[in-house]
C-alpha cells in the first residue's frame, strides 16, 4: 500500500495541470477513506498534520450542524467543500512511503506542463486570430482564468528557483514561457501573488522573512478598513433580489475587469464581513455564505447560523479567504486554519529535505505557500483545488521520499531552524 500510494499521488500531481477532466484530485477521497489508518505509526506525523486535523474536524462538525445534507452532494465538493478536496492529500503523509526523487520528478513537472501549456497557448493565439486581451485571454486547460493563473503562479515559482539555482539559457527560457502563459491569463491575484513571493524571495536573502508575514496582515487590515467604509453600499445592495446587478449599475458602464472589482470591493468581501459580524466565534455555519439573503436569529450572538432554507452550490464566494472562512467558521476556525498554514510553513523553515534534494523542492514549497497566502487577499484561492492541489500533492510526494529513507537509516532530517532563502539553491 505504501508504494502504490505514491503512484496515485504522482499521477494526480502531473494531472494537476488541467481541472477540465478532475483526475488531480484522485488522491483527496483516497486519503479521507484511509484517514483512520494515519494513527497506526504516529512516527511519521508531522506536528502540523494534527492542527489539520483540528480543522478538519472543526469543518466537518460546521457542515454537519448548518447543511449534512451537502456531504452528499458532488457540487458542494466541486464550490462550498472544496476545501476537503485541496488539503484530504495530506492525510497520506504517515501513510507514503517509496523510493523516490522528488526533486528530479518536479524538473519533468515542469517540462511536461511547460510543453503541454505551449501547445495550448499557440492554440489559443491562433483561435483568436493571434489576439490576447481580458476578454480574449489565455485559460490553460482550466474552467476558469483563476484557476489557470494560480496553477500558472506554483509553475512560476518552481521554474524561478530552477532558474535561480542554475542560471542558463534552458532554465531562462523555461521560466520566460511560463511568465508569459501566466500573464495571458489576465489573472490579476495569481500576478500580484507572483510579485509578492519573488520581492519576498529578495527579503529572506536578507534576513526579513518576517516582513512577508506582516505584510500580509498590512494588506489584510487595510482591506477590512476599505469594506467598512463601503459597508454602508453593501447593505443597500444585499437587500436587492439582484445585488450584483445593483452593484454594477450603480457605477455606469465598466469592462469586465473594471466591474469584477466593484463588485469583490463592494459586495464580495463585505459579505464575509457581514457574516462574521453576526456571528463572529463560530461562524453563520460552513457553505452558508452563498446562501443568500442571509436570515439571522439576532444581531450579535455566539451561535448564530445564517438560516436560509435555500442552499447553493456555487462560486459565489467572499474572493478573500480570510474574510470567507471568518465569516462561515468564526474567529475559531480562521484562527485553527491560520494556525495550520503557520505550522507548515514553519515544518519546511526548520526541516531538511532528503540530501539530494537540499533545498529546491523544500524552497518551492515555502515560496508557494506564501504565495498562495498573498493571492488569497483578493481571491479565494487557500481553498481552490487548482491552485492548492499541486502544493499539497508535491508535500505527499515529499514526505513519501523523506519516510522511506528515515525508515532506512533512522535519520529525521532535522536542521537549526534557520531562514532557508539565505541558503545557496
Amino acid at each position: 500500500m505504501k508504494k502504490i500510494i505514491p503512484i496515485i499521488v504522482i499521477i494526480a500531481f502531473f494531472c494537476s495541470c488541467t481541472n477540465f477532466i478532475p483526475v488531480s484530485a484522485i488522491a483527496s477521497p483516497l486519503g479521507l477513506l484511509l484517514f483512520p489508518l494515519s494513527f497506526q505509526d504516529k512516527r511519521n506525523n508531522p506536528k502540523f498534520i494534527y492542527i489539520f486535523y483540528l480543522f478538519l474536524f472543526v469543518s466537518f462538525l460546521s457542515v454537519c450542524l448548518y447543511d449534512s445534507g451537502a456531504l452528499l452532494s458532488y457540487d458542494f465538493y466541486r464550490y462550498d467543500g472544496n476545501v476537503f478536496i485541496s488539503y484530504a492529500p495530506l492525510l497520506l503523509i504517515p501513510l507514503v512511503s517509496a523510493r523516490l526523487d522528488v526533486k528530479k520528478l518536479l524538473i519533468k513537472f515542469i517540462y511536461f506542463e511547460t510543453a503541454l501549456n505551449l501547445i495550448v497557448f499557440i492554440g489559443t493565439i491562433v483561435i483568436n486570430n493571434f489576439q490576447l486581451n481580458a476578454e480574449l485571454s489565455f485559460g490553460s486547460l482550466f474552467i476558469a482564468r483563476n484557476a489557470a493563473g494560480g496553477f500558472l503562479s506554483f509553475c512560476v515559482t518552481c521554474t524561478f528557483l530552477v532558474f535561480w539555482n542554475n542560471k542558463n539559457w534552458k532554465n531562462f527560457i523555461f521560466l520566460g514561457l511560463n511568465i508569459i502563459f501566466l500573464f495571458a491569463t489576465y489573472s490579476r491575484g495569481s500576478m500580484l501573488g507572483l510579485g509578492f513571493c519573488i520581492t519576498l524571495y529578495l527579503f529572506f536573502e536578507k534576513n526579513m522573512g518576517k516582513l512577508g508575514m506582516i505584510a500580509i496582515a498590512i494588506v489584510l487590515v487595510f482591506e477590512v478598513f476599505l469594506v467598512m467604509q463601503t459597508f454602508d453600499f453593501y447593505k443597500r445592495a444585499s437587500s436587492q433580489i439582484h445585488g450584483y446587478d445593483y452593484v454594477t449599475e450603480s457605477f455606469g458602464d465598466q469592462d469586465t475587469k473594471g466591474a469584477n472589482i466593484s463588485i469583490r470591493l463592494l459586495y464580495n468581501w463585505p459579505s464575509g464581513i457581514d457574516e462574521f459580524i453576526h456571528s463572529p466565534i463560530f461562524g453563520a455555519g460552513f457553505g452558508s455564505l452563498n446562501d443568500r439573503p442571509y436570515i439571522f436569529n439576532d444581531k450579535i450572538a455566539i451561535v448564530n447560523p445564517n438560516l436560509q432554507r435555500v442552499k447553493s452550490y456555487n462560486d459565489a464566494h467572499a474572493h478573500n479567504t480570510y474574510f470567507h472562512i471568518g465569516g462561515e467558521q468564526g474567529i475559531l476556525g480562521l484562527v485553527i486554519f491560520l494556525l495550520f498554514l503557520i505550522s507548515l510553513y514553519l515544518h519546511f523553515n526548520k526541516h531538511a529535505t532528503p540530501p539530494n534534494n537540499f533545498p529546491l523542492v523544500r524552497n518551492v514549497i515555502l515560496l508557494y505557500i506564501l504565495n498562495i497566502a498573498f493571492m488569497s487577499l483578493t481571491e479565494h484561492r487557500l481553498t481552490s483545488p487548482s491552485n492548492v492541489l499541486p502544493l499539497t500533492l508535491l508535500i505527499v510526494l515529499f514526505f513519501s521520499e523523506q519516510n522511506h529513507i528515515r525508515r532506512n537509516d533512522n535519520s529525521s532530517f532535522e536542521l537549526p531552524k534557520v531562514d532557508p532563502f539565505s541558503q545557496a539553491l
